[in-house]
Protein backbone atom coordinates (compact mmCIF):
# COMPACT_ATOMS: atom_id res chain seq x y z
CA UNK A 1 0.00 0.00 0.00
CA UNK A 2 2.46 2.51 1.09
CA UNK A 3 4.40 1.67 -2.39
CA UNK A 4 1.75 2.23 -3.93
CA UNK A 5 0.43 5.87 -2.57
CA UNK A 6 4.26 6.51 -3.50
CA UNK A 7 4.05 6.07 -6.93
CA UNK A 8 1.08 8.00 -7.21
CA UNK A 9 2.70 11.16 -5.10
CA UNK A 10 6.31 10.57 -6.37
CA UNK A 11 5.12 11.62 -9.92
CA UNK A 12 3.05 14.63 -8.53
CA UNK A 13 6.30 15.88 -7.01
CA UNK A 14 8.66 18.42 -8.24
CA UNK A 15 11.40 18.37 -5.46
CA UNK A 16 12.72 15.75 -2.86
CA UNK A 17 15.46 16.63 -0.03
CA UNK A 18 17.32 14.22 2.02
CA UNK A 19 20.05 14.98 3.91
CA UNK A 20 23.38 14.06 2.23
CA UNK A 21 24.46 13.00 -1.06
CA UNK A 22 24.86 9.12 -0.16
CA UNK A 23 20.81 9.16 0.94
CA UNK A 24 20.02 11.33 -2.59
CA UNK A 25 21.73 8.34 -4.55
CA UNK A 26 19.70 5.50 -2.36
CA UNK A 27 16.71 7.54 -2.19
CA UNK A 28 16.58 7.69 -6.20
CA UNK A 29 17.64 4.22 -7.06
CA UNK A 30 15.20 2.60 -4.36
CA UNK A 31 11.61 5.26 -4.43
CA UNK A 32 12.72 4.82 -8.92
CA UNK A 33 12.85 8.87 -9.28
CA UNK A 34 14.97 10.97 -11.43
CA UNK A 35 18.66 12.02 -9.73
CA UNK A 36 18.04 15.52 -10.73
CA UNK A 37 14.79 16.06 -8.87
CA UNK A 38 16.38 15.11 -5.43
CA UNK A 39 18.30 17.88 -3.57
CA UNK A 40 20.52 17.58 -0.83
CA UNK A 41 19.86 20.11 2.51
CA UNK A 42 21.57 19.28 5.86
CA UNK A 43 19.69 20.02 8.39
CA UNK A 44 20.93 22.80 10.52
CA UNK A 45 22.27 22.40 13.91
CA UNK A 46 22.30 25.51 16.42
CA UNK A 47 25.66 25.70 18.18
CA UNK A 48 24.79 24.48 21.73
CA UNK A 49 26.17 26.42 24.73
CA UNK A 50 28.76 25.13 26.15
CA UNK A 51 28.80 24.62 30.40
CA UNK A 52 32.15 25.36 31.93
CA UNK A 53 34.50 22.18 31.44
CA UNK A 54 35.56 21.62 35.39
CA UNK A 55 31.97 22.51 36.83
CA UNK A 56 30.50 20.03 33.95
CA UNK A 57 32.78 17.47 35.78
CA UNK A 58 32.00 18.27 39.16
CA UNK A 59 28.08 17.65 38.51
CA UNK A 60 28.22 14.81 36.90
CA UNK A 61 30.89 13.16 39.23
CA UNK A 62 34.09 12.85 36.76
CA UNK A 63 37.40 13.48 37.72
CA UNK A 64 39.06 16.49 36.31
CA UNK A 65 41.52 14.75 34.76
CA UNK A 66 39.93 12.09 33.38
CA UNK A 67 39.91 11.25 29.68
CA UNK A 68 36.04 11.24 28.89
CA UNK A 69 34.47 9.23 26.01
CA UNK A 70 30.95 10.72 25.47
CA UNK A 71 27.83 9.15 23.99
CA UNK A 72 24.67 10.50 24.14
CA UNK A 73 21.68 8.44 22.50
CA UNK A 74 18.68 6.73 23.40
CA UNK A 75 19.34 2.88 24.80
CA UNK A 76 18.07 1.30 21.72
CA UNK A 77 19.29 -1.79 19.81
CA UNK A 78 20.24 0.93 16.18
CA UNK A 79 22.51 2.65 18.96
CA UNK A 80 24.32 -0.05 20.17
CA UNK A 81 26.13 1.09 22.97
CA UNK A 82 27.07 -2.67 23.93
CA UNK A 83 29.61 -2.31 21.39
CA UNK A 84 30.57 0.83 22.51
CA UNK A 85 31.40 -0.43 26.24
CA UNK A 86 32.74 -3.78 25.41
CA UNK A 87 35.58 -1.52 22.96
CA UNK A 88 35.87 0.65 25.99
CA UNK A 89 36.99 -2.26 27.87
CA UNK A 90 39.09 -3.41 25.99
CA UNK A 91 41.47 -0.64 25.62
CA UNK A 92 40.69 1.21 28.94
CA UNK A 93 41.04 -1.58 31.53
CA UNK A 94 44.96 -0.70 32.17
CA UNK A 95 44.05 3.54 31.84
CA UNK A 96 41.91 4.41 35.07
CA UNK A 97 42.00 7.56 33.86
CA UNK A 98 39.69 7.05 30.58
CA UNK A 99 36.10 7.26 31.59
CA UNK A 100 32.89 6.12 29.15
CA UNK A 101 29.86 8.08 30.06
CA UNK A 102 26.73 7.30 28.53
CA UNK A 103 23.36 9.70 28.71
CA UNK A 104 19.76 8.66 27.81
CA UNK A 105 17.14 6.13 28.56
CA UNK A 106 15.43 3.38 26.22
CA UNK A 107 14.08 0.24 26.26
CA UNK A 108 17.96 -1.77 26.88
CA UNK A 109 18.73 0.15 30.12
CA UNK A 110 18.69 -2.49 32.60
CA UNK A 111 20.43 -4.71 29.45
CA UNK A 112 23.19 -2.31 29.09
CA UNK A 113 23.76 -1.99 32.97
CA UNK A 114 24.14 -5.77 33.65
CA UNK A 115 26.74 -5.55 31.05
CA UNK A 116 28.39 -2.58 32.44
CA UNK A 117 28.59 -3.98 35.93
CA UNK A 118 30.20 -8.08 34.53
CA UNK A 119 33.20 -6.13 32.61
CA UNK A 120 36.58 -5.48 34.57
CA UNK A 121 35.88 -1.09 33.77
CA UNK A 122 32.83 -1.30 35.20
CA UNK A 123 34.16 1.50 37.39
CA UNK A 124 35.01 3.11 34.85
CA UNK A 125 31.58 3.25 32.96
CA UNK A 126 28.83 6.33 34.00
CA UNK A 127 25.14 6.19 33.20
CA UNK A 128 23.34 9.77 32.99
CA UNK A 129 20.32 9.04 32.23
CA UNK A 130 18.22 11.38 30.07
CA UNK A 131 19.19 14.72 29.48
CA UNK A 132 17.67 17.61 28.28
CA UNK A 133 21.13 19.13 28.34
CA UNK A 134 23.23 16.69 26.45
CA UNK A 135 24.60 19.32 24.19
CA UNK A 136 25.44 21.39 26.42
CA UNK A 137 27.32 18.19 28.61
CA UNK A 138 29.73 18.13 25.14
CA UNK A 139 31.60 20.95 26.80
CA UNK A 140 32.76 18.61 29.42
CA UNK A 141 34.05 15.50 27.43
CA UNK A 142 36.54 14.98 25.55
CA UNK A 143 35.82 12.79 22.56
CA UNK A 144 31.88 12.47 21.02
CA UNK A 145 31.63 8.25 20.22
CA UNK A 146 28.67 7.08 17.92
CA UNK A 147 28.57 3.21 17.57
CA UNK A 148 25.51 3.40 15.69
CA UNK A 149 23.88 0.40 13.28
CA UNK A 150 22.57 3.15 10.89
CA UNK A 151 21.89 7.07 11.45
CA UNK A 152 20.34 9.41 8.56
CA UNK A 153 20.91 12.57 9.96
CA UNK A 154 22.65 12.62 13.52
CA UNK A 155 22.24 15.60 15.21
CA UNK A 156 23.79 14.87 17.95
CA UNK A 157 27.00 14.17 16.24
CA UNK A 158 26.77 17.76 14.30
CA UNK A 159 26.53 19.15 17.53
CA UNK A 160 29.52 17.46 19.18
CA UNK A 161 31.62 18.49 16.17
CA UNK A 162 31.03 21.93 16.44
CA UNK A 163 31.63 21.57 20.64
CA UNK A 164 35.08 20.71 19.05
CA UNK A 165 35.55 17.16 20.31
CA UNK A 166 36.76 14.78 17.81
CA UNK A 167 34.90 12.09 16.74
CA UNK A 168 34.85 7.86 16.65
CA UNK A 169 32.30 6.31 14.71
CA UNK A 170 31.10 2.95 13.08
CA UNK A 171 31.07 2.79 9.01
CA UNK A 172 27.22 3.24 9.01
CA UNK A 173 25.60 3.70 5.66
CA UNK A 174 26.07 7.26 4.61
CA UNK A 175 28.73 8.52 7.71
CA UNK A 176 31.52 9.24 4.97
CA UNK A 177 28.83 12.54 4.76
CA UNK A 178 29.68 13.32 7.77
CA UNK A 179 33.02 12.31 8.86
CA UNK A 180 36.40 11.60 6.50
CA UNK A 181 38.92 9.10 8.50
CA UNK A 182 41.51 10.50 9.20
CA UNK A 183 40.99 14.09 8.62
CA UNK A 184 37.45 15.09 10.63
CA UNK A 185 37.07 11.63 12.70
CA UNK A 186 37.71 8.14 13.43
CA UNK A 187 35.69 6.13 11.31
CA UNK A 188 36.26 2.24 12.73
CA UNK A 189 36.86 -0.30 9.84
CA UNK A 190 33.97 -2.19 11.03
CA UNK A 191 31.16 -3.05 12.93
CA UNK A 192 32.72 -5.23 15.49
CA UNK A 193 35.00 -4.69 19.17
CA UNK A 194 38.28 -4.88 17.67
CA UNK A 195 37.83 -2.37 15.05
CA UNK A 196 36.12 -0.14 17.23
CA UNK A 197 38.47 -0.71 19.83
CA UNK A 198 41.81 -0.45 17.19
CA UNK A 199 39.73 3.25 15.98
CA UNK A 200 39.57 4.40 19.97
CA UNK A 201 43.42 3.42 20.16
CA UNK A 202 44.03 6.16 17.82
CA UNK A 203 43.24 8.74 20.20
CA UNK A 204 46.28 8.47 22.51
CA UNK A 205 47.86 10.61 19.91
CA UNK A 206 47.35 13.79 21.20
CA UNK A 207 49.00 16.01 18.56
CA UNK A 208 46.38 14.18 15.70
CA UNK A 209 43.07 14.49 17.69
CA UNK A 210 43.73 17.72 18.43
CA UNK A 211 43.90 18.20 14.56
CA UNK A 212 40.81 16.15 13.62
CA UNK A 213 39.23 18.35 16.09
CA UNK A 214 39.82 21.52 14.94
CA UNK A 215 38.83 20.15 10.94
CA UNK A 216 36.37 18.69 12.69
CA UNK A 217 34.38 21.43 13.83
CA UNK A 218 35.22 23.83 10.95
CA UNK A 219 33.59 21.42 8.46
CA UNK A 220 30.30 21.43 11.37
CA UNK A 221 29.98 25.25 11.45
CA UNK A 222 29.96 24.91 7.46
CA UNK A 223 27.41 22.21 6.98
CA UNK A 224 24.84 22.41 9.70
CA UNK A 225 24.61 25.82 9.92
CA UNK A 226 21.65 27.03 10.79
CA UNK A 227 21.52 29.56 8.86
CA UNK A 228 22.69 28.17 6.12
CA UNK A 229 20.20 25.22 5.73
CA UNK A 230 17.20 27.73 5.90
CA UNK A 231 18.41 29.75 2.94
CA UNK A 232 19.01 26.76 0.93
CA UNK A 233 15.49 25.70 1.08
CA UNK A 234 14.20 29.36 0.64
CA UNK A 235 16.74 29.03 -2.46
CA UNK A 236 14.44 25.49 -3.92
CA UNK A 237 11.43 26.61 -2.93
CA UNK A 238 12.05 29.93 -5.02
CA UNK A 239 13.08 27.46 -7.91
CA UNK A 240 10.17 25.62 -7.65
CA UNK A 241 7.82 28.43 -7.69
CA UNK A 242 9.77 29.75 -10.85
CA UNK A 243 10.87 33.19 -9.51
CA UNK A 244 14.37 34.67 -10.54
CA UNK A 245 17.27 34.22 -8.13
Amino acid sequence: MRALINRVLHRRTTRFVTFTSTQRTRFAAVEGVPLDKVAVIANGIESAVMGDRNELRMEIGLPLDAFVLYLPARLAAQKNQFLAMRAFDSVARDDKRWRLVLAGRGPLETALKEEASRLATASQITFLGFRADAARLCGGMDVFLMTSRWERMPLALGEAMRAGLPVVTTPWEGAEDFVTDGITGFVAGAHSIEAFASALERLRDDKQRASIAARGREFANDQFDLDTSVYRHIALYREVAGFAQ
